[in-house]
């Protein structure tokens, strides 16, 4: 006799919707393939007017995680191919910046981008947004002195010295 606590259309519901099909649809593939590049469940549904709840159950099924994981293993050894590649072509490319940077005939703007390129991914590109704070103050001797004895611990002055100084 079935328990009575138990709502078993719910538990029916449940149980048609486990995901175990041998193949995946278009839909399931998009979905997954979108999952591998870590987009969120809500955008995915939003993109591919679907509800969060199919893209969550699409997700949570062991053949979509497979295929996932098969996904980001492909995109890591792709991303370790390109490495690889531009590895190989830097010296290359270094030696067509020279001649471009270095050639009298190459216009004087190009080789301003391409300098400008070059330092930017070396680390010294152009200053985006500068800060500073700026205040006014007037000292007198005895306050450069105190200042001065507070910065150079162990250099003692004579006020009469600094004030004969600033006179």
């Amino acid at each position: 006799m079935p328990d009575p606590s138990i709502d078993h259309r719910r538990v029916e519901t449940f149980e048609k919707r486990s995901f175990q099909a041998s193949h995946m649809t278009d839909r399931y593939r998009e979905i997954a393939r979108r999952l591998s590049i870590g987009q969120k469940n809500v955008d995915i549904a939003r993109d591919m007017n679907v509800t969060k709840e199919m893209v969550s159950y699409v997700k949570n099924s062991p053949r979509v995680q497979e295929h996932v994981d098969a996904l980001q293993l492909a995109s890591d050894e792709e991303v370790v191919n390109v490495t690889s590649r531009i590895k190989e072509l830097c010296p290359a490319a270094v030696e067509v910046l020279k001649f471009g940077i270095n050639d009298e005939e190459t216009p004087l703007g190009m080789r301003i981008k391409a300098s400008l390129a070059i330092l930017d991914r070396a680390g010294h590109g152009p200053v985006s947004r500068v800060h500073s704070e700026s205040f006014h103050a007037y000292l007198d001797g005895a306050d450069i002195m105190r200042i001065k004895g507070v910065t150079l611990p162990g250099v003692s002055m004579d006020v009469v010295d600094v004030k004969e100084e600033c006179v």
